[in-house]
Parts: C-alpha cells; sequence; structure tokens
C-alpha cells in the first residue's frame, strides 16, 4: 500500500498542479454568434471566461495590441485546404465585476419574453478583449 501511495504521489508531481474550476454561467453557441463561452471560478479564487467560436468571430473580440499575423496565416492555409477551424481564448475576470454580470445574466434567463437576445446582450459584455491561447482544426 505505501508503495501505491508513492506511485501515486509521483504521477501527481509528474502530471503537475491539479485545479478545480466551478462553472458559473454558460453562453451557449448559437449559429447567428458562431461562438460559446463560460465563466467559471477557478480554486474559489480566479474567475475566468472561457470562449470557443469560429475564428472572425473570435479575432474580432479578441485583444488588441497583439501580433496575430502567424495565426491569421495559419488559419488562411487552413482555410485553403478547405479544413473549419475553431479558436480558443480566455480573460481573467475580476471578482466584483462577475457578481455583477452573474446578477444580469439570471435576470435574463428569468425572462420569459425576449430571453435570447437578452442573454445574447449579456454575453456580449463579457466577449471582449479576449486572450487568444490557440486554434485547432474541428
Amino acid at each position: 500500500q505505501q508503495q501505491q501511495q508513492q506511485q501515486q504521489q509521483q504521477q501527481q508531481q509528474q502530471q503537475g498542479p491539479q485545479h478545480t474550476y466551478v462553472i458559473l454561467a454558460t453562453n451557449a453557441f448559437t449559429s447567428s454568434r458562431k461562438r460559446m463561452s463560460m465563466v467559471v471560478k477557478k480554486d474559489d479564487q480566479e474567475y475566468f471566461l472561457f470562449m470557443k467560436g469560429a475564428d472572425n468571430v473570435m479575432l474580432e473580440r479578441a485583444r488588441q495590441g497583439v501580433d496575430y499575423t502567424p495565426l491569421m496565416n495559419d488559419l488562411k492555409e487552413f482555410s485553403r485546404e478547405g479544413l473549419r477551424t475553431l479558436v480558443i481564448g480566455q480573460k481573467r475576470l475580476d471578482a466584483g465585476h462577475v457578481q455583477q454580470w452573474l446578477n444580469k445574466y439570471d435576470e435574463a434567463t428569468r425572462k420569459t419574453a425576449g430571453r435570447e437576445d437578452a442573454l445574447d446582450k449579456v454575453a456580449e459584455e463579457l466577449e471582449k478583449d479576449i486572450e487568444v491561447l490557440f486554434s485547432f482544426v474541428a
């Protein structure tokens, strides 16, 4: 049993630290939005927006001042080959801002008329200034 515990500890050290993410809200994918995102809380202390979507939609929402030329070149090449791509990004969020946003999100989810438009509007508030992490062929 002690040898088994030592093996488990070695595996954990090789894999790196483990984190817990709790999904607080999901902004659903729709054909008009061409993206989806979720607000998460990491290890009971940090908040993030994780987002994935079509390259053109994601790059419109990407952080300014970053040279995306290599990524754009790759995406053009993938497109020429007829491949579809997804872009993945994240944004660190302030705890106070998250709580305010979650109140708006909850209000939008309770609407009986115009719920989808209300949810899109609320999602749009967070889905900007995204740090592009990578893209991949879907």
